[in-house]
């Protein structure tokens, strides 16, 4: 069904190849802006479904896959130029897979709902990881040494609540496997 929050959603896969062309071109400025209304389509189109009662299984499935495209396809291209720690891309890599193979894992034990509702804790990480991947672009468009230090922290943070998020979802997904099994 194609609602006004699984527009949004599609806007946000859209909006990555827009990133990508504006970042190759070295446009930082306009590659944040992009990549900010990209992130801020993430908050909007679960508000929007919310509201307007518009919550559908292609979004549930599609929000999901949008947020994993855009932070991994973003993490990876400043991974590949030593703009971020290898720890941190490596951190937020496994924790996207296992996710990933722990959702498949439960929707093959309980195949009767493909709907996924996000934990606050993966709300979080992912938060901390957009906030962390456009403070590195600032930081290549704006370079003191302040917002290095903020950059440094928000790589330590970033890492934690991916760490805490996973344990979080891995817990979840192991009551699901034992309910079922």
């Amino acid at each position: 069904m194609i609602t006004l929050p699984n527009i949004l959603t599609i806007s946000r896969i859209i909006g990555i190849i827009a990133f990508l062309v504006l970042f190759f071109f070295e446009k930082l400025l306009l590659s944040i802006i992009v990549l900010f209304f990209s992130a801020l389509t993430d908050i909007l189109d679960g508000l929007l479904a919310r509201i307007l009662k518009q919550e559908s299984e292609l979004g549930s499935f599609l929000d999901p896959l949008a947020d994993k495209l855009l932070v991994g396809v973003t993490t990876i291209m400043l991974a590949t130029r030593n703009y971020i720690p290898w720890w941190l891309f490596l951190i937020i890599f496994i924790r996207d897979i296992l996710i990933i193979i722990g959702w498949y894992s439960a929707k093959y034990k309980n195949p009767l709902s493909l709907k996924t509702k996000p934990k606050f804790s993966g709300k979080v990480a992912v938060f901390f990881q957009m906030i962390t991947l456009i403070f590195v672009i600032l930081t290549l468009k704006i370079n003191n040494s302040t917002l290095i230090s903020i950059k440094s922290l928000l790589f330590i943070i970033t890492g934690v609540f991916c760490i805490i998020s996973l344990i979080d979802y891995l817990f979840s997904f192991k009551k699901i496997y034992l309910k079922y099994n």
